[in-house]
């Protein structure tokens, strides 16, 4: 197991340790589990994933409706991922099925425990922000030209 990859299972132990949640530190399946997944209500989940070297990964699906999606709603969420110097940055994609997609990305390096549960914390917040805001009744989503994750700078998520 490589250095960063052990790396990565200690701190999804301590991560989940910070939420209560009982795992054995070293990693499910022996250790050989490079993806971790944190369910959340409303259909949630975020996908911590240790398989690129050196690199801690984060994903989050966010479940909508696909009517809800029209061209303008689109729009204004890739207009999120303009530049910024919030660091890690996260951003908002469209998978091949049309669901919306957030993802970051940090170097294993620049993290310890805290920093790793204010990272995972991040993709949640926005995540559910963002949830609550493609569920707004549509007169209040149409021509509203920021979202809750352009809106929300990450020095706004609370440290443990």
């Amino acid at each position: 197991m490589s250095a960063s990859l052990n790396t990565f299972h200690l701190l999804m132990a301590e991560l989940l340790q910070q939420y209560g949640i009982q795992h054995n530190a070293s990693g499910a399946k022996d250790g050989n589990d490079d993806v971790y997944t944190l369910s959340l209500g409303s259909k949630l989940e975020v996908h911590i994933i240790g398989t690129q070297e050196n690199y801690l990964n984060t994903l989050c699906i966010i479940p909508v409706e696909q009517e809800r999606l029209e061209e303008e709603q689109l729009y204004t969420l890739l207009s999120a991922n303009l530049f910024s110097l919030d660091h890690p940055i996260v951003r908002v994609g469209v998978d091949k099925n049309r669901q919306l997609v957030l993802s970051s990305r940090q170097a294993i390096s620049e993290l310890d425990s805290s920093e790793c549960y204010r990272h995972v914390e991040l993709i949640i917040q926005k995540a559910q922000a963002l949830q609550e805001w493609l569920n707004m009744p549509e007169h209040k989503v149409k021509g509203d030209i920021s979202t809750p994750i352009s809106k929300m700078s990450n020095q706004q998520i609370m440290r443990p």
